[in-house]
C-alpha cells in the first residue's frame, strides 16, 4: 500500500490490482489433492481423522448456506 501511494496508484487501480494478485493466490491454492497432502504430512495417521472432523464442523456451519446454493450443492467433495 505504502508503493501505491507513493506512486499515485489510485484506490480503483489499486484494488483492480490487488485483486488480481489474491485472485492468483487463492487459484494456487485451490489444489484439494496438494492439500490434503500436506495435511497428511503434518498429521499423519490423524490426518483422515481431522478432515472429517473439519468437513462436519463446516456442514454444521454452513448447511444451510449449501442447501440453499446450487452452485454449492454442485461442488465437488472435499473428503
Amino acid at each position: 500500500m505504502d508503493w501505491a501511494r507513493r506512486h499515485g496508484l489510485g484506490q480503483e487501480a489499486f484494488s483492480e490490482l490487488a485483486a488480481l494478485y489474491y485472485g492468483r493466490v487463492a487459484e494456487a491454492a485451490l489444489d484439494p489433492e496438494a492439500e490434503r497432502g500436506k495435511l497428511r504430512s503434518a498429521l499423519g495417521d490423524r490426518a483422515d481423522g481431522e478432515i472429517a472432523g473439519l468437513g462436519r464442523w463446516v456442514d454444521g456451519l454452513l448447511g444451510d448456506v449449501i442447501a440453499d446454493s446450487a452452485d454449492l450443492r454442485g461442488a465437488p467433495p472435499t473428503g
